[in-house]
């Protein structure tokens, strides 16, 4: 009697381990972003060794190594888009004011370097588009949408910037082969990333681009937990 309890017993747990293992198996198989170990995203390109959001400081990170490189993207006055982190140009050029009170040509006559260091005084500020050409396919990509209320209309001119070089890849075949491995993904490799402090502008490229994969950033000092719950 005692011996048929046990087996009872010994039965009914190994049923609640192969649930726990199949529960597990199924998380892993339909998580659509799992990637082997941490990845490494450089935050507005290698900017601890060069001047952020640069070519030279995206250029260093994928020479470095890094799965990803992070930038943040505006919109010039003749609406463009242009990575730059603040909203004005005076703490990284040697110009001050607004970004949307530039153009994008002005944009990029500006010195983005030497703030950095003298060897970096070449450097400018780059559209989005000059990014996409050289590093699309090579390197992830981590997009932030910069204070979205200023710029009406960004996420459509991002949207149709990100569908123009999937539409590129799907045709030449770019990124499909060498080193840069990606994210593996529903549809393929997650190689773009979009993220905002914005709610609003979340949602809207979230609609614009299903298939992109979205973040939402919060900040203890401007989103209450309970609003997010």
């Amino acid at each position: 009697m005692a011996s048929r309890k046990t087996a009872f017993v010994w039965h009914r747990i190994g049923l609640l381990l192969l649930t726990l293992c199949c529960a597990a198996l199924t998380v892993s198989a339909i998580n659509p972003y799992a990637a082997e170990g941490p990845l490494i995203i450089a935050h507005r390109g290698a900017s601890g060794y060069a001047p952020e959001n640069t070519m030279a400081a995206f250029e260093l990170a994928e020479r470095l190594g890094a799965d990803f490189i992070e930038l943040d993207v505006r919109m010039s006055k003749d609406g463009e888009l242009v990575v730059i982190h603040d909203k004005s140009v005076d703490r990284t050029t040697n110009k001050t004011g607004f970004v949307h009170d530039y153009t994008l040509r002005e944009l990029q006559k500006m010195d983005a370097g030497s703030y950095f260091h003298a060897d970096y005084a070449e450097e400018t500020i780059v559209s989005l588009e000059e990014v996409m050409d050289r590093f699309y396919g090579r390197i992830g990509l981590l997009i932030e949408i910069k204070d979205p209320p200023l710029y009406p209309g960004i996420e459509k001119k991002l949207a149709a910037v990100v569908l123009r070089y999937k539409l590129l890849q799907a045709i030449t075949g770019i990124g499909r082969s060498g080193s840069f491995q990606g994210i593996e993904g529903i549809e393929g490799r997650a190689d773009i990333f979009i993220q905002s402090f914005d709610f609003k502008s979340t949602r809207r490229i979230h609609a614009l681009l299903p298939d992109i994969p979205v973040a939402v950033l919060i900040h203890a000092d401007r989103h209450l937990l309970d609003y997010l719950i």
